[in-house]
């Protein structure tokens, strides 16, 4: 398991090294989850990374935002 402290951490881990699946918490210092989750979507060695939202936003907008930004679930904490 690899973690990052902040969401510009996260994104220079993901582009050097070969992942299966990334673990997103949307509430990141530096940039937001949706950010990262966008930014993976759009590069071309990362954009059939598998991503899974946890995170304590538990409203349905932001469930369904998740999703279209490009998670392929959303998991509320806690769980």
């Amino acid at each position: 398991m690899t973690t990052a402290a902040d969401g510009e951490e996260a994104l220079k881990i993901i582009r050097a090294r070969n992942f299966d699946l990334v673990l997103l918490d949307l509430m990141l210092p530096g940039m937001t989850g949706m950010e990262i989750c966008r930014i993976i979507r759009n590069g071309p060695e990362t954009k059939h990374l598998p991503i899974i939202m946890l995170t304590a936003k538990t409203e349905e907008v932001d469930r369904i935002l998740g999703l279209e930004m490009g998670a392929d679930d959303y998991l509320t904490k806690p769980f």
